[in-house]
């Protein structure tokens, strides 16, 4: 059996690379590998200094029990003469490791130094790959193992011919080259078949990363080799009992690891005059990750003792061979648990292989580990009779496998998902509208308004009632949108609001402007953006026709496209108790008047002085800004997915069902999507973004999930900035004569691109995606694939040629960039010029011709969707801002939704639209598209539009918005209210 210090070392490794298996895709670590490695080293090389005795004598101890000496018993050159004859233990450990001397002091310098230049050139190869993960090869990390067995075979054929007799009468000399290539297999199989899909972040065909990333894998997977050789070498060679300075192992490695954090800040101070990202991105502090450094650094120092102990008893080819089968079946096992939810697997066939291959590679391995001689310090008959004990675990942990993944062979569906999806969205809506207006009458509409708000309505509800019914609005009861933005100003008390009022009107550096409403009249506040007087005239439009029913109060207005309030989780909490917990909110003495000194309350000082509540966040990624509303348990306040180049699978997995967006609402929340930091403009680099984290009065046109500004209806389509205006010139033909096209026009106008954030861009991401501008190798390319019906007339998930995906597709995307690029910064401009073709611009009212028109955010919503919903053509929305009418529109019924990653969008397009042919595997031909459902969904969602999206329904919701937040402001807020 193993030694007590050998089943601690396999234990610690084992667990550490679980962790590390599981969670090394959403580490906040490895979006910031260099300064990450720079702080880890540092810890290491420290460790190893002040524990140099212990670590030294634990990884020495079972090499050193069998012999009774504390010298390590590896050198890797020609010493045959030990105290008077042959070392043969020295030889056969020689085979074992492949390692080179380093037994002499001059000797043992070089290689610290070589050794630590590498593992300093190794990090920074490690953050160019990171930062272009799109542009990897797949499963290229599983080759170490492989690669050390050929160098081991070179080394005893070609370096130490005295063994080549004896090891070709065993057939040691391939013994381990057989396995590490099998489960090498193995592992790729399961990361290029089996692993999540490709993401559609951008991998740039006119950029270099697409040759140099793959280059500097292979770069990296070499040094990755010399480096444990090296490291085994060096410490092999050493003594336990040396002077701290001289050949302790544990000080040899820590001088290791401490020079090469030097190396590295040395790096980083030079690049500090030549690149200033990577500077940037080395020293700079972000203190949300020291508590995941901390731990990274505990369990780092942990392996890196335990390997060093297994590598010196058991050799590196043990060493690492053992941590590749803990990740093939680790990630197996993570593919089987979270992938289905997304994207089921294409079929049996894939798995067979790779349980096939992991089965074979893994029993040739325990083979060779009970082949006579090969045990260090261990009898070879316990390692033969460990063997069939070794096997059947193995065959156990197949057989949990294939239990865990029973459900992931192929699923051939009777009934396609959108179909359900459509089913479900209808009746959804049906109960929406039928609870929207239950009232029949004014009296019955206050006992509704009771009952679902625990408090009696604001005075002037009855004239909105008159008015609302007057104008036959369908909406009468539902406005929980409006109540939930306004809930968290019940925490805080009228004069508080109004005090915040006036502080984000006080400097127009705010970028906040107001309308001020004195004695039924709307009119422009005193300061204003001539740029941005097209939306206060708007607003003030609005109001106009109901504003003599208004009480006095100044409403503050946003004039960036980006939201401004993103108040923490806590704080929200406690906003939110405050407002629900009162007691006063159904009181029997109601005041149906406003208060009569409400003009006094709002008087703004002359002198009032700057105040600057906001931060300027511009040109930063603001998705830790947009978190800060999220759970403290929630996977974007705990992990950092810096994964491009594949697929979350499991941040899609609560929104979806297959690849189909099956919860608008949720989608829409990056509390459960960490890889939202690099897939949407907003995110990424907002273009004008400033954020405050205290709860200020704001109305904003849109938000995204977690910021608590206030909704009101857009001025840019209540004046009709971009309007729907089917004429004979431009005709809106019946859908199924419309083109059979998925149409776009846009600029990129997202966010401001610089570093490259706009390969994540949504927009960008969006035309590279349409015009089939992804590298040509498959082992890089996104495989989407999409739900097709077999020959046996069952849906499966089947892969699109490489060659040109669309092109299978039963329908032409015409989507492009229009005017160039814009917001571009440094060289970004230059790059996407020459990554993207552009388009001419169109006329707006040429997009009904076409049959399905593509929404996509920009730097804020959409201003063209509800052009779209009003005209007869199909939208599909891939959004995450939302609007005062989200809650109103269900999807699928009204609209096509598209998840943001767009990995849905083809399997979408083939339902509409149907293939042409061109799919990999059973009924891979033509297949008939859904026009149908497509025509009911285009109609519902223009019928509907016209009942609760007109330019009256943006009145009567703007006029009930007022009347609560005149309620809100007025120092009586308790007493006052409308009862019947």
């Amino acid at each position: 059996m193993l030694s007590k210090a050998s089943a601690l070392s396999h234990g610690a490794v084992l667990l550490s690379t679980i962790i590390t298996s599981v969670t090394y895709e959403q580490s906040s670590l490895l979006a910031r590998p260099v300064q990450s490695s720079i702080v880890l080293l540092s810890i290491l090389g420290v460790s190893f200094f002040l524990l140099r005795n212990q670590i030294a004598y634990f990884i020495s101890f079972s090499s050193s029990s069998a012999s009774g000496t504390k010298t390590f018993d590896l050198p890797l050159q020609e010493s045959p003469v030990s105290n008077g004859r042959k070392d043969s233990r020295k030889d056969s450990n020689e085979s074992r490791s492949g390692q080179f001397s380093a037994t002499q002091p001059r000797s043992r310098r070089i290689v610290v130094i070589s050794t630590a230049i590498a593992i300093s050139l190794r990090v920074l190869l490690s953050g160019l790959i990171f930062d272009n993960a799109q542009c990897s090869m797949n499963s290229v990390e599983g080759y170490l193992p492989l690669l050390l067995a050929i160098y081991d075979y070179w080394y005893i054929q070609r370096r130490r011919p005295e063994f080549d007799h004896a090891s070709r009468a065993n057939g040691r000399t391939l013994r381990k080259l057989w396995p590490a290539a099998f489960l090498t297999a193995a592992y790729t199989v399961r990361a290029s078949v089996m692993g999540a899909p490709k993401s559609t972040y951008i991998c740039p065909l006119s950029s270099s990363a697409n040759t140099g990333i793959p280059a500097m894998q292979v770069l990296s997977i070499l040094l990755d080799c010399y480096v444990l050789v090296a490291i085994s070498g060096v410490a092999s060679t050493a003594k336990v009992d040396a002077s701290p300075t001289s050949e302790n192992p544990s000080v040899v490695v820590g001088s290791i690891f401490l020079l090469s954090s030097v190396v590295l800040l040395i790096g980083g101070i030079f690049a500090l005059g030549i690149n200033q990202v990577y500077w940037v991105e080395l020293f700079g502090v972000d203190f949300s990750y020291t508590g995941s450094l901390a731990w990274q650094a505990a369990l780092s120092s942990l392996t890196v003792v335990a390997a060093l102990h297994i590598s010196m008893t058991h050799g590196l080819l043990h060493l690492t061979t053992f941590i590749l089968c803990i990740c093939i079946y680790c990630t197996g096992l993570a593919f089987a648990s979270t992938n289905r939810n997304v994207l089921p697997p294409t079929g049996m066939m894939p798995l067979i292989a790779f349980l096939g291959l992991f089965l074979l590679g893994a029993v040739l391995y325990v083979h060779a580990e009970a082949v006579p001689g090969t045990g260090r310090g261990q009898p070879s008959q316990r390692l033969s009779r460990r063997m069939p004990l070794s096997i059947s675990s193995i065959l156990v942990l197949l057989v949990l496998f294939l239990g865990w993944s029973y459900d992931l062979q192929t699923q051939e569906l009777v009934a396609h998902p959108i179909d359900w999806l459509i089913s479900k969205a209808e009746k959804q809506s049906n109960d929406w509208a039928n609870q929207a207006s239950v009232s029949m009458n004014l009296a019955e509409c206050v006992q509704e308004y009771q009952r679902r708000y625990q408090r009696h309505p604001p005075p002037g509800f009855d004239a909105w009632h008159r008015y609302a019914t007057a104008r036959n609005s369908v909406v009468i009861d539902d406005y929980d949108t409006m109540m939930e933005d306004l809930l968290p100003f019940w925490g805080i008390s009228p004069a508080e609001i109004r005090l915040r009022t006036q502080q984000v009107i006080s400097d127009p550096w705010n970028e906040v402007s107001e309308i001020i409403i004195r004695n039924g009249h709307a009119g422009l506040g005193p300061d204003f953006l001539p740029t941005h007087r097209w939306m206060l005239d708007g607003v003030i439009n609005l109001v106009k026709d109901f504003s003599s029913y208004l009480p006095d109060m100044v409403v503050t207005f946003n004039l960036n496209d980006e939201p401004r309030v993103a108040v923490p989780y806590k704080e929200m909490q406690k906003l939110r108790g405050l407002a629900i917990g009162s007691p006063k909110h159904l009181r029997k003495t109601v005041q149906h008047s406003w208060s009569a000194d409400r003009v006094a309350t709002w008087h703004i000082p002359e002198d009032l002085g700057s105040t600057r509540p906001f931060e300027d966040r511009s040109r930063t990624n603001a998705f830790s800004t947009s978190t800060a509303a999220c759970p403290p348990s929630s996977p974007a306040q705990r992990a950092t997915t810096w994964d491009s180049r594949n697929l979350c699978t499991s941040c899609a997995a609560p929104h979806s069902h297959g690849v189909f967006l099956s919860n608008w609402t949720l989608s829409a929340s990056p509390c459960h999507q960490p890889d939202l930091r690099n897939l949407h403009g907003f995110y990424l680099s907002p273009a004008a973004f400033k954020p405050s984290h205290r709860l200020l009065p704001i109305f904003s046109q849109s938000k995204v999930h977690g910021y608590a500004d206030i909704l009101y209806p857009s001025p840019w389509n209540y004046i009709d900035k971009i309007d729907y205006s089917a004429s004979d010139e431009h005709p809106d033909p019946p859908f199924p004569e419309k083109e059979n096209t998925l149409f776009w026009r846009g600029a990129t106008s997202e966010g401001v691109s610089r570093h490259g954030t706009w390969k994540g861009m949504t927009r960008q991401r969006l035309v590279h995606l349409a015009n089939n501008l992804t590298a040509v190798p498959t082992i890089r390319s996104p495989t989407l694939p999409v739900l097709l019906p077999n020959a046996q007339g069952k849906y499966t998930y089947q892969t699109l040629a490489h060659s040109n995906p669309i092109a299978a597709l039963n329908l032409s995307l015409d989507i492009s960039i229009v005017d160039g690029i814009a917001r571009a910064w440094d060289n970004d401009g230059a790059a996407q010029d020459a990554e993207f073709g552009f388009a001419p611009p169109t006329d707006f009212q040429d997009h009904w011709r076409y049959r399905y028109l593509m929404d996509v955010d920009g730097a804020g919503f959409s201003g063209r969707f509800l052009p779209f919903l009003q005209s007869g053509s199909l939208p599909f929305r891939a959004a995450i801002f939302r609007s005062w009418w989200d809650g109103r529109l269900t999807a699928w019924k009204h609209f096509v939704p598209v998840d943001v990653r767009l990995h849905g969008l083809l399997s979408t397009l083939a339902f509409f639209a149907g293939t042409a042919g061109g799919a990999a595997g059973a009924g891979g031909g033509m297949t008939e598209g859904n026009v149908k459902a497509g025509a009911m969904i285009a109609e519902a969602g223009r019928e509907w539009a016209g009942k609760v999206l007109r330019k009256v329904d943006m009145e009567i919701y703007m006029f009930r918005l007022l009347l609560e937040w005149g309620r809100l402001t007025d120092d009586r807020r308790d007493e006052i209210g409308f009862v019947v």
